[in-house]
């Protein structure tokens, strides 16, 4: 396979010719990479166990209906509020297809493909989006899914999905456009999860360029040199940092499976990626505590806390367990994280203590 060298916005990159056809799922795990994954869960006890837990999810989905919401509203409600309780209900459906994905991946077996599909045309023909990054961010589990299927999806329906996804990532670039506090604070680095998979779901060439400039400047606008983000400073909340980091990591994840090193890349301000991982660790690993909200800005904070949410109390004592999502995807770069993974799950499992440790594997 030959290798073309391209430079987009300052990164260079290795686009490797016919890896982006539609023959060759991106996102998650290339053809290479699914069948490495297949063999180290038949191969290795602990990727077993894992796969076990994602085998089932998936197995208990094969029963299930699909149950689409028209709209996704979660942000700035109150867990008691019957809005988000009613969509959190809809969101259990993107848990399913990710377990249908990588148990197809995993297996090969149509069942999995076909409700996939199911779930996905449900969803395509019911759902979209308004621009609201918070709320949008709980598309991963349908892009995960199809991504991992989209091959099995006969042509017309394959064409009623992508455009669902295509009008899914406008609207939140429309709404990223102008100076708004929000399009550089946390609710950007979600919004540039989702369009950027979906960008590389649909191996869109503009929108993944449209990714990678957008990156570097949430890289330069969110991140601080010394790797805290503005939203520590603004919420005075570890919380929030993890919030930045794992969509940017699982975005680094989906560009890297493309040829592109989002992960490496330092903004002209020095801010970084592995910048803002390394400043979690003191307070992951013990060394360092920290009392969250204390000197928040946000009156949602507080809001949250009097209707009851505990761990938005100010001087409520941040819990290393709540860095195991961003710690687990930047372990795949850095490998050097697993046993401090291993410690704060405290897993027996001295090398995959997760099912995201298990695809790191063969990243």
């Amino acid at each position: 396979m030959k290798n073309v060298l391209v430079v987009v916005a300052g990164i260079s990159w290795m686009m490797f010719l016919g890896a982006c056809s539609s023959g060759s799922p991106s996102v998650t795990l290339t053809d290479s990479q699914s069948r490495q994954l297949a063999a180290l869960v038949h191969s290795d006890a602990q990727a077993a166990a894992q796969f076990a837990i994602i085998k089932q999810t998936a197995d208990d989905a094969l029963t299930a209906e699909p149950n689409p919401i028209t709209l996704f509203q979660t942000e700035g409600k109150l867990a008691s509020d019957p809005v988000k309780i009613r969509t959190w209900q809809s969101i259990a459906d993107m848990g399913k297809l990710d377990a249908l994905g990588y148990a197809y991946a995993v297996t090969n077996e149509p069942a999995y493909a076909g409700k996939i599909h199911e779930f996905v045309m449900a969803w395509a023909r019911t759902h979209h989006s308004a621009g609201d990054p918070i709320d949008d961010t709980n598309l991963e589990g349908l892009l995960i899914g199809y991504d991992l299927a989209r091959d099995t999806f006969p042509s017309a329906d394959r064409n009623v999905a992508d455009q669902y996804l295509r009008d899914f990532a406008q609207a939140e670039i429309k709404t990223g456009q102008g100076p708004a506090h929000t399009n550089i604070n946390n609710w950007n680095s979600h919004r540039l999860k989702i369009v950027g998979m979906i960008a590389f779901v649909l191996h869109d060439r503009g929108l993944i360029d449209h990714t990678i400039q957008a990156y570097q400047k949430q890289i330069q606008n969110n991140l601080l040199p010394d790797g805290s983000s503005i939203d520590f400073h603004e919420r005075d909340a570890l919380r929030y940092h993890t919030y930045d980091l794992t969509p940017l990591l699982t975005l680094a994840i989906a560009a890297r499976n493309n040829g592109i090193d989002l992960y490496d890349y330092r903004a002209p301000s020095g801010s970084s990626l592995p910048g803002g991982v390394a400043f979690l660790l003191p307070f992951a690993n013990g060394s360092q505590l920290h009392q969250e909200f204390v000197h928040s800005t946000v009156d949602f904070d507080r809001q949250r806390a009097a209707a009851g949410q505990a761990e938005y109390k100010a001087g409520s004592h941040w819990d290393p367990q709540n860095a195991i999502q961003a710690l687990e995807k930047a372990e795949a770069f850095d490998r050097s994280l697993l046993p401090l993974l291993v410690r704060i799950t405290q897993s027996s499992a001295d090398r995959f203590p997760t099912w995201q440790t298990v695809l790191n594997q063969v990243y």
